[in-house]
């Protein structure tokens, strides 16, 4: 099976195309098949995750993409960027081949002299291994059964299983004794189920989380999700937790629709807003009054990749931003053609 290799190094020395001050970071790529990208089939975008509406790709200023000897190198000049940033923000960065998606990275910024110098001592992480559609837990036959379903994977080893009985999952231990086996590198939908034989107690909460682990050994962690142990003598399995608010869209990457969906947590106004890598709204895609008897339901809407004028977007990354009463969300898309 074909495995995607990511690379990411130290890059504040970026020879001959870097500016004199240290403030370039990068990550060094090869794509599925081993090769180093085609400058040409090549975008990346990268942003700080608390900003994901200033966005940086490879035509901003003090940035780019090389084809190096035998790798691939994406880098950002962090002076580009216009709002300040400081150390521990976190930078992430998605890259995508001739419209398919390679991966994404989040890199912390490790040291800073100030609020607009990077220092060089900095190391990233490896690309995200899996995108992660669905994670809950249910009570059967007297255990605790774990389900969770994968819409992609990328150079994904297996999986480890972590249980707490508090939500600071710090304290957690592994419960699987061995890795869970992975999808490896796959496009297509993969189900996973693990059963928790470990003793519980009833009437008790256990927190569980996810950790993906790729072929590099990096780590991504997803949850927790919590179940509640029935009383003695009863069986049917607890509710699962309803998760108010904005949910990812399914499917991501999309082509030609995407479904976003929300659960209001109260009455009142609620907004979904399409907004570009710029920041700017492209479509209301929602935009309506929550009654007293949708408080808790699932609403979906549906995005056929059109503006507000019906004319059809470009490829590339959107964002879907998510504001009512209590909360505001915001969460990305990639739709590719």
């Amino acid at each position: 099976m074909k495995k995607i290799i990511i690379i990411i190094l130290l890059v504040s020395f970026i020879l001959g195309f870097a500016q004199n001050k240290p403030k370039n970071v990068g990550i060094y790529i090869l794509n599925p098949s081993g090769q180093k990208p085609v400058d040409a089939n090549l975008i990346f975008e990268a942003y700080i995750t608390s900003r994901p509406g200033e966005v940086l790709t490879q035509s901003s200023t003090g940035c780019g993409y090389e084809e190096l000897s035998t790798l691939g190198l994406c880098y950002i000049n962090l002076a580009s960027f216009t709002t300040a940033w400081s150390q521990g923000d976190v930078i992430r960065w998605e890259v995508t081949e001739s419209s398919v998606l390679l991966g994404e990275v989040n890199q912390s910024i490790g040291s800073a002299d100030g609020a607009s110098q990077f220092d060089t001592d900095y190391w990233g992480h490896a690309f995200l291994p899996v995108t992660l559609s669905s994670f809950t837990a249910v009570y059967q036959n007297g255990s605790p059964v774990l389900q969770w379903i994968t819409q992609s994977e990328i150079n994904n080893s297996g999986w480890n299983i972590y249980r707490s009985q508090t939500e600071e999952m710090d304290t957690s231990l592994q419960i699987n004794p061995g890795l869970i086996p992975g999808g490896g590198t796959t496009t297509e939908p993969q189900a996973y189920a693990f059963t928790d034989e470990a003793d519980v107690q009833a009437e008790t909460t256990y927190y569980y989380m996810l950790e993906s682990v790729d072929y590099s050994g990096s780590t991504e962690q997803y949850g927790p999700i919590s179940i509640i142990i029935p009383a003695v003598g009863e069986n049917d399995s607890p509710e699962i937790p309803i998760v108010y608010g904005l949910h990812p869209n399914y499917p991501n990457p999309f082509n030609p629709d995407t479904k976003i969906s929300f659960i209001p947590e109260q009455e009142g106004k609620v907004t979904i807003n399409i907004l570009n890598i710029k920041g700017q709204r492209i479509k209301t895609l929602c935009n309506e009054n929550i009654a007293t008897d949708q408080i808790g339901v699932l609403q979906s809407h549906i995005w056929d990749g059109t503006n507000d004028q019906g004319r059809y977007v470009s490829s590339g990354i959107y964002f879907y931003k998510y504001e009512s009463p209590l909360k505001t969300q915001t969460k990305k898309m990639l739709l590719i053609k």
